[in-house]
């Protein structure tokens, strides 16, 4: 092989790799905790709320609400995450400036996808009373704790396997 074509396969797989992971790190639905709720409030913990009958309601609303563009935000990031693997995996050479687009839309679509998370959060977080709130920070404290452990004991069963 020429010097040139050996060039564009190191910058392909480059490419690829760091698409990869960028892929991976943006998987819809998994949140922080698993299958994460909208906005930012994992369904673990407001089921641990004691919410009333109210709340209930409301919170159910708002999720129904943000339910659709949501959705929409979620199935267009997999779609561009598609676009991309077909890219990467197709049978004509690519390069970087090939994803520029693709990039960007990605971007875009993370970001309006955050917005609306945020709302959503920022509306849950209002039909809270400041004890709720403080309980979810509980909650999530004790989520993360357990994670770090869960995690801690499997890497140290990974080096004992090395």
């Amino acid at each position: 092989m020429t010097k040139r074509k050996w060039s564009i396969i190191g910058v392909s797989v480059v490419v690829a790799g760091l698409l990869l992971a960028s892929l991976v790190s943006a998987r819809p639905g998994h949140g922080r905790f698993g299958r994460g709720g909208p906005g930012f409030f994992p369904p673990r913990v407001l089921q641990n709320l004691d919410l009333t009958d109210t709340q209930q309601a409301t919170i159910e609303a708002i999720k129904k609400k943000h339910r659709t563009s949501l959705t929409g935000f979620k199935n267009e990031l997999r779609e561009t995450r598609q676009a991309i693997m077909d890219r990467l995996l197709g049978e004509s050479n690519v390069e970087a400036a090939d994803f520029t687009a693709l990039q960007a839309k990605l971007n875009q679509l993370r970001s309006a996808l955050f917005e609306e998370s945020l709302a959503v959060g920022l509306a849950i977080r209002a039909e809270l009373t400041p004890a709720q709130r403080a309980q979810a920070a509980t909650l999530i404290a004790e989520f993360r704790a357990r994670r770090a452990e869960k995690r801690a004991e499997w890497r140290a069963k990974k080096n004992k396997e090395r």
